[in-house]
């Protein structure tokens, strides 16, 4: 309510005490609004309330995307074998192949001496002794022109020329043995021997290269190495190009290059 009325309602309110002797109903006037009361204390907690029914299930949503792989598991035990499944049936029988030739037969009864078979043994045997008396006398010789026996092998120089390597070993299986191979320190005290008695300043070339396997030096029969003598800081490869070993005077060995002139030593077994 605005302030002009609430004054007409004061007069209006004296005007009807002034004349209420002459009158028997009051005057009627709405009040002032008051000022809102204040918030009341907080009252006490009240006993819980009973749980209600629980609602019925919403529908199922579809499906969302599938997630990514994950982890490889470990295997699972082995299962048990399974039953075995029936015999399948027989083929036909097949074509008769080729055949081959029988293997050799049960050795028959030693038969009567024969004079002729005899005769050829008796001969054959005489031409092996003759044979070993000659490889004898043959080693006797090589053994006087210079050669040095070890064991059963036999080491000799030849004319005392110098070739290279692949002329070297072309000489020596020509002749029927092979380039000098020391596998002892025996065998190559008899190379070393050899080389001194064609002057202090000689070398020679030894059956051995590491052409296919750099630092890997091999016989010529492909076999690795087993003995060596080398010099001090040997091998080396100088420059890159020392493929083929060397016996020097003092007996100890040097890579060089294959194409070098050599003296040749051959052995014999």
């Amino acid at each position: 309510m605005n302030p002009l009325t609430n004054c007409l309602c004061i007069l209006v309110v004296l005007a009807v005490d002034f004349n209420s002797s002459n009158s028997e109903t009051p005057a009627i006037c709405p009040g002032l609004n008051g000022r809102d009361g204040r918030d009341g204390a907080n009252g006490p907690k009240g006993d819980p309330g009973v749980r209600g029914e629980p609602g019925i299930p919403g529908e199922r949503g579809n499906p969302g995307p599938p997630g990514k792989v994950g982890p490889k598991g470990s295997p699972g035990e082995k299962g048990i074998h399974g039953v075995t499944g029936p015999t399948g049936y027989k083929g036909e029988k097949g074509e008769i192949g080729v055949g081959l030739p029988g293997g050799q037969g049960q050795k028959g009864e030693k038969g009567s001496p024969d004079v002729e078979s005899a005769k050829k043994t008796a001969a054959l045997e005489s031409r092996i002794v003759s044979l070993e008396k000659n490889l004898f006398w043959i080693k006797n010789a090589l053994l006087f022109h210079g050669g040095k026996q070890v064991g059963d092998k036999v080491f000799v120089v030849t004319n005392g020329g110098e070739e290279n390597f692949d002329n070297a070993q072309k000489t020596c299986r020509e002749a029927g043995g092979r380039l000098a191979t020391p596998r002892n320190a025996a065998e190559n005290r008899a190379v070393e021997g050899i080389i001194r008695s064609q002057g202090d300043s000689k070398k020679a070339f030894l059956s051995i290269t590491d052409s296919q396997v750099e630092g890997t030096f091999k016989y010529s029969t492909g076999e690795i190495v087993t003995f060596t003598n080398w010099n001090p800081g040997e091998p080396n490869n100088n420059k890159n190009t020392e493929d083929c070993a060397e016996m020097q005077s003092n007996g100890k060995w040097n890579d060089i290059p294959c194409s070098e002139q050599r003296l040749v030593i051959c052995e014999f077994q």
